[in-house]
């Protein structure tokens, strides 16, 4: 079978009706909303023009059609999860993040493994392709909406209130994916806004086993001081994160330029992390 996603369009709003309205939707989508037609085209109707008005600004959001063999099956949307307020404040999650939202409108087509292959194909052609990291909420009753997400790579981060924050991202370093978030938030709350951050080493080698956690900084730190402090302040936090393993941190100071050639091989041979 063939997944494919093509872009909502006015003509599609019918279709989009009836999934809505359909139980096995419904049970968890916009349940406090009786749709009618024109209740689609006042929600999904800038959709198409990929945007969202959110206290009077225009936010992206991309809207498509779930197809299975080019018939129409069910709704997916992706979008920048910072752009859409929640119940519960997003703290703890990295900077780049996209959010998507899916379901299978037609039932013939529910409970055959099909959720799980289109969220998978969605994830990757349209979440990851733009964002470093994708992110779902979905309600902790529904076991099998959640079952589909951990198919399709993602993995549970917490449970907030009624949901679970569940996270993927595209593997292009050896550490868990909890480690690697723990990272970037403890290198955001230790160094400069405009910090940056290298993984290198044997850690971005897919092909092999363990080895340290070896990190590369470039920092605007005005002193010597201020820059030793900002780096014990972050392994302390990474290490709360993740627990004490062997991290080794190469520390560039921009304002005090001395060159050295484990500079170049971290920037050329590793990976920016930020």
């Amino acid at each position: 079978m063939n997944i494919t996603f093509t872009p909502l369009t006015t003509s599609h709003f019918p279709l989009l009706l009836k999934w809505l309205e359909t139980p096995h939707v419904k049970a968890w989508w916009d349940q406090d909303i009786s749709y009618t037609l024109a209740k689609v085209e006042e929600k999904y109707g800038s959709y198409t023009k990929e945007y969202k008005r959110v206290n009077g600004v225009d936010k992206p959001i991309q809207a498509y059609l779930i197809c299975a063999d080019a018939t129409p099956i069910g709704y997916a949307q992706s979008y920048n999860v910072y752009d859409f307020p929640r119940d519960e404040e997003l703290a703890g999650l990295p900077e780049s993040l996209g959010g998507l939202d899916i379901f299978i409108g037609e039932a013939e087509y529910v409970g055959r493994g099909i959720g799980a292959t289109a969220i998978k194909l969605f994830t990757k052609q349209h979440v990851l392709s733009q964002y470093k990291y994708a992110f779902v909420d979905p309600d902790y009753d529904n076991e099998v909406a959640v079952r589909a997400y951990e198919k399709a790579g993602f993995v549970i981060i917490k449970r907030v209130g009624k949901v679970f924050w569940m996270v993927a991202h595209k593997r292009v370093v050896r550490l868990p994916m909890q480690d690697c978030i723990a990272l970037e938030i403890a290198f955001r709350r230790s160094f400069l806004a405009n910090d940056r951050l290298w993984l290198f080493g044997s850690r971005v080698d897919l092909t092999r086993r363990g080895g340290d956690i070896d990190l590369y900084i470039e920092t605007n730190a005005d002193t010597i001081d201020e820059a030793v402090d900002m780096k014990f302040k972050f392994v302390t936090k990474l290490e709360e994160a993740i627990g004490e393993q062997k991290i080794d941190v190469v520390l560039n100071m921009l304002h005090f330029p001395y060159p050295l050639p484990i500079h170049d091989i971290a920037k050329t041979q590793g990976v920016r992390i930020i």
